[in-house]
């Protein structure tokens, strides 16, 4: 997902580093008061299909779990009389396992 600043920058916002690949808003704690931010991963995209993961990450650089768990977002976007090819159904397939072996990294 493309992250775009949606307000200043907070200087008293946590320091705290996104996970390995992840994408957030510079300004995404002011939001939400410092409880928590949502990171993405980037997105994976063919002509056919996008996939891209969310989670929520907390000041302490945890990320949450049960209560809010990470999620795959799946885009198909082939016409449905259309679908897809086999080879365009096995790359929707290793996108979607690939954005989930991103978020478990996160989690570790």
């Amino acid at each position: 997902m493309t992250v775009e600043p949606h307000c200043a920058v907070d200087l008293d916002a946590p320091n705290v580093p996104l996970p390995p690949g992840a994408e957030a808003s510079p300004a995404a704690w002011w939001d939400y008061d410092y409880e928590y931010r949502v990171i993405y991963t980037p997105d994976l995209e063919t002509a056919a299909s996008r996939v891209y993961g969310s989670a929520v990450q907390r000041p302490d650089g945890s990320i949450a779990g049960q209560e809010d768990p990470p999620r795959v977002y799946l885009s198909d976007e082939a016409p449905d009389s259309v679908g897809m090819s086999l080879e365009e159904a096995r790359t929707f397939a290793r996108q979607i396992l690939t954005t989930v072996e991103m978020i478990e990294g996160w989690q570790r």
